[in-house]
């Protein structure tokens, strides 16, 4: 920055895992509210986080007994820092063996998400290593399964 006064002010952060459910079946205004997994965030003043979540499961019992959302592992971490003029942020989330309403299973998804900018110039915001592997549907096992995407 080019006054002595102004600071830059990182604003980053990583969710691995999270969500609410209003419907279910033909149930209504429901709310069961799915915690943070694996959550980091930095400080405006930059820095490193990291989060973790071990193995989860999610059930509830209304309007049927059931896993809403189940994980084997959840990790993040959002990094800010400056690096030659550059103010950079990078991001990176890691869910294994996620289960969604007993339906969609997925063996890993990667996400990878970086950010660079100059005092005078605006963010580029790039991914790389974004993945999905194992994907499931239905009563089908997620484990080994052949669908890949990657991007």
């Amino acid at each position: 920055m080019t006054n002595e006064t102004e600071r830059y002010m990182y604003a980053g952060h990583a969710i691995g895992v999270g969500a609410q459910f209003h419907r279910l079946d033909e149930a209504e205004n429901l709310s069961h509210i799915v915690p943070t997994l694996g959550a980091s965030v930095i400080p405006v003043t930059g820095g490193r986080s990291q989060g973790h979540s071990d193995a989860f499961r999610f059930e509830v019992r209304s309007p049927r007994r059931r896993c809403l959302v189940g994980v084997d592992r959840v990790d993040s971490w959002v990094e800010g820092r400056e690096r030659r003029g550059r103010y950079e942020t990078e991001l990176s989330v890691d869910v294994l063996g996620l289960e969604v309403v007993e339906m969609l299973y997925i063996d890993l998804v990667r996400l990878h998400l970086f950010s660079s900018r100059t005092s005078s110039s605006e963010p580029v915001v790039t991914t790389h290593g974004n993945r999905i592997e194992g994907i499931g549907w239905g009563g089908a096992s997620r484990r080994g399964s052949p669908s890949t995407m990657t991007r």
